[in-house]
């Protein structure tokens, strides 16, 4: 089955450049409101920022399934406004039942992921925010209604970076120091900050797995 792999930062915080060192026939990027990498690049981005939010699902499901034989890696960029953008467009709906789709709609696309070939990963980049009881630093979501469904979103994830800057450095936080939901398999990376480097990452994760092998 395909893993899932989420990706945790601020804007700015490169999340998006740390595919600079993909090739183009490494990597697909799903960009939800972008138009282009902020780095020269040929990687193949599919701007869905003009997409009904039912759209927007489809393509990403149906995309993985068609090149995933050929392409490996694949990028959801930014995967809460998966979330914000159907909120928004169902903004006139009454009652709490569109909540709970919304984060049925994420939860399905996350367990569509496990239905892939076994070495086919799909990065979910996501925005933080830090939280109000906890002062933890965690995934942001569309809200609170949709929390409730989704519980904590980190949970649905085995392996959770974090971007940060650290001494002026870009890097990955690979486990949690208490104060946020860093997380990542025992022994899979040597310290608890890496280089902002997600083909690093990619790279890592597959030999760990013996993906390259199946």
């Amino acid at each position: 089955m395909g893993l899932s792999v989420l990706i945790l930062g601020e804007s700015g915080s490169g999340k998006s450049a740390s595919l600079r060192n993909f090739r183009k026939s490494d990597v697909l990027v799903f960009s939800l409101h972008k138009s282009r990498l902020p780095f020269k690049t040929d990687i193949n981005l599919i701007n869905m920022a003009n997409m009904a939010y039912s759209e927007r699902y489809e393509v990403i499901k149906s995309k993985i399934r068609k090149y995933q034989d050929k392409v490996k890696t694949f990028i959801i960029d930014d995967s809460d406004y998966l979330m914000f953008f159907e909120q928004q467009q169902r903004n006139k709906e009454g009652g709490y039942q569109k909540y709970t789709e919304i984060a049925l709609h994420m939860i399905d696309l996350k367990n569509y992921v496990e239905t892939l070939n076994d070495d086919v990963i799909v990065y979910f980049l996501n925005h933080i925010e830090t939280d109000k009881d906890s002062n933890k630093i965690r995934a942001i979501t569309a809200g609170k209604m949709i929390d409730t469904q989704l519980g904590t979103f980190e949970a649905l994830f085995e392996n959770v970076l974090l971007c940060d800057v650290i001494d002026g450095k870009h890097v990955f936080v690979t486990q949690s120091n208490g104060t946020n939901t860093a997380k990542t398999s025992m022994g899979m990376f040597e310290s608890e900050e890496i280089d902002n480097d997600l083909k690093f990452v990619d790279e890592t994760i597959r030999e760990y797995y013996n993906l390259n092998k199946k």
